[in-house]
C-alpha cells in the first residue's frame, strides 16, 4: 500500500513538474512575446517622437519665415501708405495753389473783359457820333 501511494504520490509529483515546467515556458514565451512587443512599441513610439520633432521643426521654421514675410509686408504697406499720404499732400498743395493761380487769371480776365467791353462801348458811341456828324453833314 505504501509503494501504491509512494508510485502515485511520485506520479503526481512527475505530473506537476511537467505542468509547472508548462506554466513556466508559457510564461517564458508571454515573457519574449511581451519584451518583443514593447520593443517594437518603443521603437514605433521613437520613430514617431522623431517624425513630431521633424514635423515641429518644419512647423517653427514655416511660422518664423511666414512672420518675417508678414513683418516685411506690413513695412512695406506702412511705407507705402506713408508715401501715398506724402503724394496726397503734395497733390493736394499744388491742386491749392493752381486754384490761387487759376483764380487770379480768371480775375485778370474778367477785369481785362470789362475793360475791352467798355473800350467797345467807347468806340461805339464814337462811331455813332460819327455817324451823326456825317449825316447831319
Amino acid at each position: 500500500e505504501l509503494e501504491k501511494e509512494l508510485t502515485f504520490e511520485k506520479a503526481e509529483h512527475e505530473r506537476l513538474n511537467k505542468f509547472v515546467d508548462k506554466l513556466e515556458k508559457e510564461l517564458e514565451q508571454t515573457a519574449q512575446k511581451h519584451e518583443s512587443e514593447l520593443k517594437t512599441v518603443t521603437k514605433d513610439t521613437q520613430n514617431r517622437v522623431v517624425e513630431l520633432e521633424k514635423e515641429l521643426t518644419f512647423e517653427k521654421d514655416e511660422n518664423e519665415r511666414l512672420n518675417k514675410f508678414v513683418d516685411k509686408l506690413e513695412s512695406e504697406v506702412e511705407q507705402a501708405a506713408q508715401t501715398h499720404e506724402n503724394e496726397l499732400e503734395t497733390v493736394t498743395k499744388d491742386t491749392q495753389n493752381r486754384v490761387v493761380e487759376l483764380e487770379k487769371e480768371l480775375t485778370f480776365e474778367k477785369d481785362e473783359h470789362e475793360r475791352l467791353n467798355k473800350f467797345v462801348d467807347k468806340l461805339e458811341k464814337e462811331l455813332e457820333q460819327t455817324a451823326q456828324k456825317h449825316e447831319s453833314e
